[in-house]
């Protein structure tokens, strides 16, 4: 008995050991991102320089895990890119309305599609416009800070709905999901990332888990 007993005492030990490893930890948190965000038809996935792993559906909506903290996000309503040169100062002069300290992007802004003199402050994609095609979307949507009492946009940079290396991902949430009660979340830069869409679906949850093993083994 007591032979028996220690035998299941290691077998226990090494069943904790084994469920600790990075790969088995980076198989949870694929898996916990892709029940979060609810379908494994995810269709990217990203890494950004902070080691936090995006998933994405092919609405553009994402979910985040903070490798750091070891926490889970609660998904996105809509999830846009903008490029790391409009927050440099060295790329883009201060002075112009392209130009977007930090604690903007943080606090404040909201998502538009402009079309001629039409503006049209887009929280989700249904509220895009019936006659909105794919070009006038890819090439005319903007992160933009208005002032609150002339309602005057005094802040206007250009996002895209694809991400792409160096582009920091721009998370609109609704306030009561968000950790800070913000109305979106902006993301470090992107380090990393995989093209899903056409792979088979365990392919996708693999291409998942490999970001998460290169997070986790970094800590």
């Amino acid at each position: 008995m007591k032979e028996m007993s220690t035998k299941a005492a290691s077998l226990s030990g090494l069943n904790k050991t084994l469920l600790k490893t990075p790969e088995m930890q980076a198989k949870g948190v694929a898996s916990e991102l892709i029940r979060r965000l609810g379908t494994p038809q995810i269709a990217f996935c990203f890494r950004t320089s902070s080691g936090s792993i995006y998933a994405a559906d092919d609405t553009v909506r994402t979910v985040r895990y903070k490798t750091s903290e070891n926490k889970f996000q609660s998904p996105s309503t809509i999830t846009v890119f903008l490029e790391h040169k409009y927050l440099d100062p060295q790329q883009t002069d201060r002075s112009s309305e392209q130009y977007l300290p930090n604690s903007l992007v943080h606090k404040e802004g909201s998502l538009a599609l402009f079309d001629g003199d039409n503006i049209t402050e887009i929280k989700q994609w249904s509220d895009l416009p019936e006659s909105a095609t794919y070009e006038l979307i890819r090439d005319n949507l903007y992160f933009i800070v208005a002032d609150a009492s002339s309602k005057k946009i005094y802040k206007k940079a250009p996002v895209s709905f694809a991400p792409r290396m160096g582009t920091h991902p721009i998370e609109f949430c609704e306030p009561e999901t968000h950790r800070f009660h913000d109305r979106n979340h902006f993301g470090d830069v992107i380090t990393d990332i995989k093209i899903t869409n056409k792979l088979p679906e365990d392919e996708r949850q693999k291409s998942l888990e490999s970001l998460a093993a290169t997070s986790l083994t970094a800590q």
